[in-house]
């Protein structure tokens, strides 16, 4: 059996100051995390390799620099990670239609010789 995670959340009883600077803080670490991402992408590199540039570009601490590429990593790792058993899945589900095509088109080739049987009376 496996082993169930749990997720918790807290509420904060915020200004409407502190609520945009959380605002702010998250669309600026969204930000940044997209950005890593596409970079990843295009160089095929790990996000280490990048790290001193988005220090400077984006004004980030290192520990927000390593929180960010960490997060990201495990979000591209749990992706890959579910890939095997969709392709599994999707793969049964193209054979479940294949199967149900090939009744109806059975269905299809015996329905004229069918019809015809009713016609001329001979009924099994």
């Amino acid at each position: 059996m496996s082993e169930r995670a749990s997720t918790y959340q807290a509420g904060i009883d915020a200004t409407e100051g502190v609520k945009d600077i959380l605002a702010a803080y998250a669309t600026h670490y969204g930000h940044v995390e997209l950005c890593l991402y596409a970079e990843m992408r295009k160089s095929s590199k790990k996000a280490a390799a990048s790290k001193n540039g988005y220090l400077v570009e984006f004004g980030i601490a290192a520990r927000h620099f390593n929180a960010i590429a960490r997060n990201l990593e495990g979000k591209i790792d749990s992706v890959k990670g579910l890939l095997p058993p969709r392709i599994q899945e999707t793969e049964l589900a193209i054979a479940r239609a294949k199967k149900g095509n090939l009744q109806i088109q059975e269905r299809k080739q015996g329905a004229p010789e069918e019809t015809q049987a009713f016609q001329s009376g001979d009924q099994a």
